[in-house]
């Protein structure tokens, strides 16, 4: 917290005005140090990134076939996931298994003492370093079931159980009352 602290106080200096309005912003809607929760941490990724990058080559088709690159891109997803989850066995997905080998790796050498105030550990989700090494210690051979379960293989399965189905013809599209017009564009059925 002193790190947060000190880098705040350097940026009032630099810019007074903005203490005041990032004060009543809130410190836990901005700052990693004050947040309440794994908003801007473990549980995010960067998504546009990830579609500016999967679209970087179809961005200057028409827009229709556009829709459908993403609309096919979409349905392979749902298609190999769905394969995936139902060909696994474990209770975990293969990412969080992954993810606790490698902790169980960096947490051989490590010995277990007695503490006397609560450790905090379930903030990934995942059992961290310390909950494997006592785990070693009392001889439980898996530790797969201290993860939240949004990492268990049931979860992945029921996200991509669902089809994602074709565009129908536009014949067939059902456009409801008030929404055949755009401004200088119309949309009519054919």
């Amino acid at each position: 917290m002193s790190d947060f602290n000190e880098s705040f106080n350097a940026l009032c200096l630099a810019v007074p005005r903005i203490r005041q309005v990032l004060t009543n912003i809130g410190f836990g809607r901005w700052a990693r140090a004050h947040c309440p929760g794994n908003r801007y941490h473990y549980m995010t990724s960067n998504s546009a990134e990830s579609i500016n990058s999967l679209s970087r080559f179809s961005r200057k088709m028409p827009i229709m076939q556009f829709i459908e690159f993403f609309r096919e891109s979409i349905q392979k997803w749902f298609y190999d996931r769905r394969l995936q989850g139902m060909r696994e066995s474990h209770s975990l997905t293969q990412w969080a298994q992954k993810k606790i080998l490698k902790k169980i790796e960096g947490s051989r050498t490590w010995t277990v003492a007695g503490i006397q105030l609560p450790g905090v550990w379930k903030v990934s989700g995942l059992p961290c370093g310390q909950v494997i090494a006592v785990s070693r210690f009392f001889g439980e051979p898996d530790c797969s079931h201290y993860a939240f379960s949004c990492y268990s293989n049931e979860v992945y399965k029921k996200t991509y159980e669902e089809s994602i189905n074709l565009l129908p013809h536009r014949s067939e599209w059902v456009i409801p009352e008030g929404l055949g017009s755009f401004g200088p564009y119309s949309v009519k059925k054919s």
